[in-house]
């Protein structure tokens, strides 16, 4: 009853109908870490230690990058890369000069992340969640020396503070017998992580929505500083997604293309690949390329575990849509906002009785986008 007169209830079909946006969160955590210039004493004299992924840093250029090289296709192999010591997962040339004078030593290593720790098994190893603390950790790997053509065993030890994407490790790069150091240094490394929202609709087979990003904690590199664009996965099944070949712009809406991913899968309320993407505004600096992707949904609106984002059984059906007449001639559309947006360009099939019209004269939705408020002819 609505100032002393009834209301009427009328239904129709409303198209199109579609479910509402929804909102993830998503990083991309580089596998490579950074490292920092390292000064030290050698034989009385001060020198200086950089790493870098190209091949010749001072040709080259120097990024620091400590370069990830094996292939991620399952939460098993996420967990277990740093464990082979026949396939070491990470290289880089390294270069020591002291000053401004030509190279000491140069030449390249080979060594493993301790990536083997997942304390509060979520999929991602602590060397690369910057929330956990990394306990002292060790692995090894090797090098060659171009200037000295010699070769010989190196040893990692690696730590790093919660809440902090800065670590810290000490090398140790020993003669081929094990007897004697070549060289021993102290440095600091940097996880690099984005940060953001996907804002996506979905599909029987298909998500779908824009994605904006944001590099945290790390000022000064040369990275892109903001990622946006358009991200589409297709739905194999809740437990398996694969993401399309795309682009993200950064900073100065330089496009940064991205193959297609083929192994994206789920634990619990997480989404875990790896992306190949180009991040370096530099084009003689280049690397930091290959980044966790992360995706954490935290809804389950059927409670059966399985996060709305991949959910089969979530579907939005299209439902009646409630019209009731009120006292001033309008008719209040009303429907469930928390499932479903409405288009402004609504058709509406069916005829409004006792209106004297078969359609409304306007669609106007309220302020706060609730309803509709669809005003038909006397």
């Amino acid at each position: 009853m609505v100032g002393g007169k009834s209301s009427e209830l009328y239904t129709f079909t409303v198209l199109p109908l579609i479910p509402t946006k929804s909102e993830v969160s998503i990083k991309l955590i580089a596998l490579s870490p950074r490292f920092r210039p390292t000064t030290f004493d050698l034989s009385g004299d001060m020198v200086t230690l950089q790493l870098s992924s190209r091949d010749d840093p001072l040709f080259d250029g120097i990024n620091r990058e400590l370069l990830f090289e094996e292939e991620i296709t399952s939460r098993d192999d996420l967990l277990s890369f740093g464990a082979d010591s026949d396939f070491l997962s990470h290289s880089a040339a390294y270069l020591v000069a002291k000053d401004s004078e030509s190279e000491l030593f140069a030449g390249f290593l080979e060594v493993n992340l301790p990536t083997n720790k997942d304390t509060n098994n979520n999929g991602i190893p602590d060397f690369f969640e910057e929330g956990l603390a990394l306990a002292s950790s060790t692995s090894s790997g090797g090098y060659w020396d171009d200037i000295l053509e010699d070769f010989g065993n190196v040893d990692a030890t690696w730590s790093r503070n919660a809440n902090t994407p800065t670590g810290q490790v000490a090398i140790s790069m020993k003669n081929p017998e094990g007897v004697g150091t070549f060289l021993e240094f102290q440095s600091e490394f940097e996880l690099i992580t984005y940060a953001g929202n996907l804002d996506y609709q979905k599909t029987d087979n298909q998500i779908a929505g824009p994605v904006s990003l944001e590099l945290v904690n790390n000022v000064g590199l040369d990275l892109e500083n903001e990622l946006n664009g358009i991200v589409t996965f297709e739905i194999s099944n809740s437990d398996h997604l694969e993401l399309s070949a795309g682009k993200l712009e950064g900073d100065n809406q330089l496009s940064r293309p991205f193959t297609s991913l083929t192994h994206v899968w789920r634990e619990d309320s997480r989404y875990f690949g790896v992306l190949e993407i180009d991040l370096s505004q530099s084009s003689n600096k280049e690397g930091f390329s290959s980044y966790i992707l992360l995706i954490e949904d935290l809804s389950d609106g059927d409670g059966d575990g399985i996060p709305r984002f991949s959910d089969p059984t979530e579907t939005v059906d299209k439902p009646n849509i409630e019209l009731t007449r009120n006292e001033n001639g309008n008719i209040i559309l009303e429907w469930d906002d928390s499932k479903f947006n409405l288009y402004s360009s609504t058709t509406i099939d069916g005829e409004f009785t006792n209106t004297g019209s078969t359609s409304p004269t306007s669609i106007t939705p309220s302020e706060d986008k609730k309803f509709f408020l669809i005003k038909a002819k006397p």
